[in-house]
């Protein structure tokens, strides 16, 4: 969707940004340094490589704007030494406006809403808005997947990119004797977050569930944010310590080793 800065209601400058009203009723502030440090002239960029010339130091700390113009769908800035940027709508809505999604926070009673897997692939709409509720209740269920190995890896794309782990690309859960976790014995998984052996641990899981005649097997999610907020303001003390205490984290196998020294919360 292409944000014409013509349909602003209202564009002004402040002490230190340049404020633009949409008419969807979002509002972007952006500060007068960031607008001159994103300016991609080629004074300003390389034009081969996208890399800066331009460097932000090189202006006074209370710059601002000395003339700001809309032009059709681009916004100009002179600023006080000559030098002209301009900006298009779409840029500035992308960076700039408060579009973020709305936090939903649940307990128990929660049911994930459900979308077809097939329309998430096919159909853009459902796409988004299957994902915008991902992103806003941290789970969503698609049903109908196809019951056959390589569905996840061919859905996986429509969500991101595939984050590889050192053990597999794509992990399948069955009961191994020679596994390496828990997950793949009969034992139960109480909740958990998966890979905190890593610094930089995945942040989203998809699950592809294939039908079995064992009985029992049934998800538990459990909203870690809400449990977090809960904690925060119930022990703010226990709180902290969570999330300044570093412990170790390992998992490993016969041929490959993780391990993070890190807080519970980070």
């Amino acid at each position: 969707m292409t944000s014409q800065l013509s349909q602003t209601s209202h564009i002004s400058i402040d002490a230190d940004s340049v404020c633009i009203a949409w008419e969807s009723g979002a509002r972007s502030d952006l500060p007068h340094l960031w607008l001159r440090d994103n300016c991609d002239c080629s004074d300003c960029r390389i034009e081969q490589t996208s890399e800066k010339r331009f460097l932000i130091a090189d202006v006074s700390a209370d710059l601002a704007p000395a003339n700001v113009e809309l032009i059709e769908d681009r916004l100009f800035i002179e600023w006080p030494d000559g030098h002209r940027s301009s900006f298009s709508g779409e840029f500035l809505r992308s960076f700039g406006a408060d579009d973020t999604v709305a936090i939903k926070y649940w307990s128990e009673g929660f049911v994930p809403k459900h979308f077809s897997y097939s329309e998430f692939l096919e159909v853009d709409s459902v796409a988004e808005l299957a994902i915008g509720e991902f992103l806003a209740a941290g789970a969503i269920v698609l049903d109908n997947a196809p019951q056959k190995r390589g569905t996840l890896e061919y859905l996986a794309p429509r969500l991101g990119p595939i984050r590889e782990v050192l053990f597999d690309r794509i992990h399948d859960v069955e009961v191994n004797p020679r596994g390496y976790n828990v997950a793949h014995t009969a034992l139960p998984l109480p909740p958990h977050n998966d890979f905190a052996s890593y610094t930089w641990p995945p942040s989203v899981q998809a699950l592809h569930m294939l039908e079995n005649q064992a009985t029992g097997g049934l998800s538990i999610i459990v909203d870690g944010w809400a449990l977090l907020n809960s904690l925060r303001d119930e022990h703010p003390d226990l709180f902290d310590v969570l999330c300044k205490q570093a412990v170790p984290f390992r998992e490993f196998d016969e041929n490959n080793e993780t391990f993070a020294i890190e807080p519970i919360i980070r």
